[in-house]
């Protein structure tokens, strides 16, 4: 019950504060691999990249380490923090601390070198994805 001693909430307050909690979407931290009989629990903080290949989706970890995981591309993007990874192509969602060298390429495009080697030749971020992918670095 409201009195007049109660302080009315701004609805600037309201608003910054439903702005927040919106933000905190629950982000998996880990990830549950099952290899033969057992499950591996891997941090998402160990993945350098998630690639499809053949409409399989893999995780890639920093040391190498390759998983299967039944997920597509799109639904780990949504379940992942967008802090954390970006959406490089159509087949890889790549981490900051994959990333080792960011080239210019031809026609407004950049071309992106990785830690571990990606199986395909060349990352190319599109001309459509730059301005998102600069903003992600935080230029």
């Amino acid at each position: 019950m409201l009195t007049l001693q109660t302080p009315v909430p701004d609805i600037r307050d309201i608003a910054q504060m439903l702005e927040q909690l919106l933000k905190k979407q629950a982000y998996k931290e880990r990830f549950a691999i099952k290899r033969g009989q057992t499950i591996i629990s891997v941090p998402v903080q160990d993945i350098a990249y998630f690639f499809s290949r053949d409409k399989i989706s893999y995780i890639k970890t920093h040391d190498g380490k390759e998983y299967y995981l039944s997920m597509s591309l799109g639904e780990i993007e949504k379940c992942v923090s967008p802090d954390m990874f970006f959406r490089a192509t159509r087949q890889l969602i790549v981490s900051y601390p994959a990333i080792s060298r960011i080239n210019v390429w031809w026609n407004g495009k950049l071309k992106l070198d990785i830690r571990p080697e990606h199986p395909t030749t060349e990352i190319i971020i599109s001309r459509e994805k730059v301005a998102g992918f600069k903003a992600w670095l935080g230029e």
